[in-house]
C-alpha cells in the first residue's frame, strides 16, 4: 500500500494503511468513526487528537496528513487523469440541474488555497450522519447536551462546514443553526429559537480563524482589517461604558426581527404566576443593545418602557440593568451615592403627590432642619430610605414582590 495515503480511500483502506504504517494502536477508532480518505485530509490537530490520545504518533500522523494533501493536490493541477483527477467533493452543484426540488445553492466562495478543494456551499445544510459516540448517545436521549459534549458536537459540525468553507458567512451560519433545530428539535433555545447555537459556532469560526496560517482569503482579510482602522482614532463618546447614552452593539446574530421576539415572549412571560426567571435574564440581555436605543431616543415615557419591558422594573433585574451600564464598579457604592444625591428631588415631588401613608415622613425630610428638634431630624441615609420607600408610589405600579 502507499506510503502516503489516498484521499480516494475507504474507511477500510485507511485503516488497512495505519496498520501498515506503525499506527495499528489507533485503526479501530478510525474504523468506528468514519474516517475515509476524504476526512483523513481534512482532519485538524484538535479532531486529531480524540482519535490519537499519544502526542508522538499524533503530530507524524499530521505531517503524512499534509503530505497526503499536498500530494492530491498536485494530482489535480498537473491534470493527472487517474482517480484522482476529481475529488469526491468535486461535484456539480444542484443549482445546476434543471430538477425544481433540488436544494438551493448559495454563491461558492472563491478560494485561492491550493491544498484543499472545496465543495459548494448546499442551501438546507445536511449535518454529519454521524458523531461521536458520546454525542450521538446524548442526543439519542433528547436532552440539553452538557457543556464538553456540546463542544464535541459544534466540532464536528465545523469539521463537516470545512468542507465548504472555514470562514462561513452569517447567513451560512444560520443555515446550520436551523438544520441542528429542525433535525434536532430538543437542542433549541426557548421558544425553538438558535441564538445561543449561533454564538457558539461564531465563537469556534473565530477561535479557529485566529490560528489560521495558511488559507489566503482569512490572511487578506486580516490584513486589511488592520491596514483600513485607525488605530490612533478615539472611542467615540457615546460607545463608552457608564455614560448616560451608552448604546453597546447588538448581541452577533441579533437583530430587529429576533428583539421583537424575545420582547413579546417577555410580555407574555410576565403575566404567569410564576415566570422562567432564568430565561428571562438571557432574554434581558439579549434585548440590552436595543433597549438602550428605545431609552436614549427620549420619546419613551416610564410607563412605555414598563409595558414594552415589564421585567425590567423588578428588583433583580433593575440590578442587573444597572451592572449592565457600569460594569467594572461597585454596583452598591454607585447605587448609594446616586440615591444620596437623588433623594431630595426624590422626596420632594413626594412631598407635591401628598402620599397618606408617607405624608409625616416625607414633610420631616424636607422640612428647614432648624425647624426641627433635635430628635426629629433624620440623617441622609434614613432621608434615602424615605425616599426609597415613595418611589413605588410615585411609579403607580406594583412590582412582582
Amino acid at each position: 500500500m502507499d506510503k502516503v495515503p489516498s484521499i480516494a480511500y475507504s474507511c477500510e483502506e485507511v485503516s488497512e494503511w495505519l496498520k501498515l504504517n506503525g499506527f495499528e494502536t489507533f485503526s479501530d477508532k478510525f474504523i468506528e468513526e468514519d474516517v475515509d480518505g476524504e476526512a483523513l485530509a481534512l482532519l485538524s490537530e484538535n479532531a486529531l487528537e480524540s482519535l490519537v490520545d499519544k502526542v508522538g504518533p499524533r503530530m507524524k500522523l499530521l505531517g503524512v496528513i499534509k503530505k497526503m494533501v499536498r500530494s492530491d493536490s498536485e494530482s489535480v493541477e498537473s491534470g493527472n487523469s487517474g482517480s484522482l483527477s476529481r475529488l469526491p467533493w468535486d461535484l456539480e452543484c444542484p443549482n445546476n440541474s434543471k430538477d425544481q426540488d433540488s436544494p438551493r445553492c448559495s454563491s461558492p466562495i472563491p478560494r485561492n488555497d491550493c491544498s484543499t478543494v472545496r465543495k459548494t456551499w448546499v442551501t438546507p445544510f445536511c449535518l454529519p450522519e454521524r458523531f461521536p459516540p458520546a454525542v450521538q448517545e446524548a442526543l439519542s436521549k433528547n436532552i440539553a447536551l452538557p457543556k464538553l459534549i456540546r463542544v464535541k458536537f459544534i466540532q464536528a459540525i465545523y469539521d463537516k462546514i470545512c468542507l465548504f468553507t472555514i470562514s462561513p458567512t452569517p447567513d451560512q451560519r444560520r443555515d446550520v443553526c436551523r438544520a441542528i433545530i429542525s433535525k434536532y428539535p430538543s437542542l433549541a433555545d426557548v421558544g425553538g429559537s438558535y441564538e445561543t447555537w449561533y454564538r457558539q459556532l461564531g465563537d469556534k469560526v473565530k477561535n479557529e480563524l485566529r490560528h489560521e496560517r495558511s488559507d489566503p482569503v482569512v490572511l487578506a482579510r486580516k490584513r486589511k482589517s488592520i491596514e483600513g482602522s485607525d488605530l490612533t482614532a478615539k472611542v467615540p463618546g457615546s460607545s463608552r461604558r457608564g455614560i448616560i447614552n451608552w448604546e453597546p452593539p447588538a448581541v452577533d446574530g441579533e437583530d430587529l426581527h429576533s428583539n421583537k421576539a424575545h420582547v413579546q415572549w417577555m410580555q407574555k412571560e410576565y403575566r404567569k404566576k410564576h415566570p422562567n426567571m432564568e430565561v428571562v435574564k438571557q432574554k434581558m440581555q439579549l434585548t440590552f443593545s436595543f433597549r438602550r436605543k428605545y431609552i436614549n431616543a427620549g420619546k419613551c415615557s416610564l410607563n412605555e418602557i414598563d409595558a414594552k419591558y415589564p421585567f425590567l422594573f423588578e428588583h433583580d433585574q433593575l440590578q442587573d440593568e444597572y451592572e449592565r451600564l457600569v460594569s467594572g464598579s461597585s454596583v452598591k457604592d454607585l447605587v448609594v451615592t446616586n440615591l444620596r444625591e437623588l433623594a431630595p428631588k426624590i422626596l420632594k415631588a413626594a412631598s407635591k403627590k401628598k402620599l397618606p401613608q408617607l405624608e409625616e415622613l416625607v414633610q420631616a425630610c424636607v422640612q428647614n432642619e432648624d425647624e426641627l428638634d433635635e430628635e426629629n431630624r433624620l440623617t441622609d441615609d434614613e432621608k434615602v430610605v424615605v425616599a426609597l420607600c415613595t418611589l413605588p408610589h410615585l411609579l403607580e405600579r406594583k412590582t412582582k414582590k
